[in-house]
């Protein structure tokens, strides 16, 4: 009898299913994932991607919730151009 683990056992022992003993190897984890979620235990970095994100879905949605069109005109001008036009309530 060998005691060399084959694959099959490793994949055994990594998902608990052994017959005989409660042996289990620890959870290995990716570089990626370690990465991830290193990133997401850091609270800043989770705050600022989360707002970053509702910020963007809000640029997407501006043209769903827009009041006036691109090349829509607010305010009929007369005379001129409209940039030394006071502020008005109308926008």
């Amino acid at each position: 009898m060998t005691s060399a683990l084959t694959t099959e056992h490793l994949a055994e022992l990594r998902t608990g299913q052994t017959a005989g003993d409660d042996l289990r190897l620890p959870e290995t984890m990716s570089p990626r994932r370690m990465a991830w979620k290193r990133y997401w235990h850091h609270r800043g970095a989770a705050v600022s991607t989360i707002l970053l994100g509702i910020v963007m879905l809000m640029v997407l949605a501006t043209p769903l919730t827009a009041r006036y069109g691109i090349n829509e005109q607010v305010v009929t001008i007369e005379e001129g151009n409209n940039v030394f036009l006071p502020p008005s309530d109308i926008a």
